[in-house]
């Protein structure tokens, strides 16, 4: 059997897209949410695996009684047969309760976003979690005592592009296919153009987020397309002068449009799903700064922006 554990909907995206490339079989896919919303589950309903636990956040007493069961039941499939492991999130602690729980056959991890490539995030600085935290985890089987043992198991990492990554054997896999991509310079084919705002979440990140929010709507057009981010609260005006896409992930709209063969301006804040979009030169990529930045964020989001303009230069 072959196991896939995520925790966003980017992450099943591409989960999907290794199944059909590596042409993997027998998958079963536990999807870890903080509150199921309809976005995810649309994406869920598209991903093309029958078999879907998901283990939602919303209630932290039901989360913790369905994480127990899980590992549970997870414990008598690899009694059982031998289970292959795919995830992305080296630092979540309840897959290195997983981890530490059972005896899988091989370990295979895959892209995650920025945090892959930023050699200072969390996938490659350990973060300490409060006590409450550590407690409930090692109660329920987490022993992994940092992230280089979680890496020392990994067999092969897959990526979206040739970065640097979070160990050295890496094979790319990229988000698209062929036909979604050319190697012609874009100067040397006439496309139709698209512009789409990779939205982010406004309130996390902004100290006036009402403020930014306003300025950054001032600028759209009718042209223009926007996509909320998947923990953005907002309330979008839908007869307002843009166009919004808050049905499905960005990448599937970004994969619409260039299946039309449409040349596509992609704004952001150096975001992953920017950094997906490195190697295709049918996507142009632009970071966009709208706002003051909220102290805990002042280090990281320069630092992976000036990270993104010194790979696109």
């Amino acid at each position: 059997m072959n196991l896939f554990i995520c925790r966003t909907i980017f992450q099943v995206y591409y989960a999907g897209i290794l199944i059909k490339n590596k042409n993997i079989k027998d998958v079963m896919l536990a999807y870890l949410s903080e509150g199921l919303s309809d976005r995810e589950k649309n994406v869920l309903s598209c991903c093309g695996i029958n078999r879907i636990v998901v283990i939602e956040g919303s209630n932290p007493y039901k989360r913790l009684l369905k994480q127990i069961w899980f590992l549970n039941y997870l414990k008598r499939i690899t009694k059982k047969q031998s289970v292959s492991l795919y995830f992305s999130s080296i630092d979540d602690p309840f897959i290195q309760a997983i981890i530490s729980k059972n005896k899988f056959g091989d370990v295979y991890t895959f892209d995650d976003g920025t945090a892959n490539y930023i050699q200072n995030s969390f996938f490659y600085v350990e973060t300490k979690r409060n006590i409450f935290v550590r407690i409930k985890y090692y109660l329920i089987g987490n022993r992994i005592k940092s992230l280089c043992e979680v890496k020392k198991l990994i067999k092969i990492h897959y990526s979206t592009n040739h970065l640097k990554n979070i160990i050295d054997n890496v094979e790319y896999i990229p988000l698209y296919g062929k036909s979604n991509h050319s190697d012609l310079s874009v100067e040397s084919k006439k496309h139709e153009v698209v512009n789409l705002y990779l939205c982010p979440n406004f309130d996390e990140i902004y100290i006036d987020a009402e403020k930014v929010k306003r300025k950054f709507i001032s600028t759209l057009t009718k042209h223009d397309i926007i996509i909320p981010h998947p923990r953005d609260k907002c309330m979008w005006d839908a007869e307002a002068n843009y166009k919004i896409r808050n049905d499905t992930m960005a990448e599937i709209v970004i994969d619409e449009y260039l299946s039309k063969g449409c040349l596509i301006n992609l704004f952001g804040i150096a975001n992953s799903t920017q950094y997906h979009y490195l190697q295709n030169n049918k996507v142009v990529n632009h970071v966009i700064d709208i706002g003051e930045i909220k102290p805990k964020f002042k280090e990281v989001i320069p630092k992976q922006i000036d990270c993104f303009k010194k790979l696109t230069k």
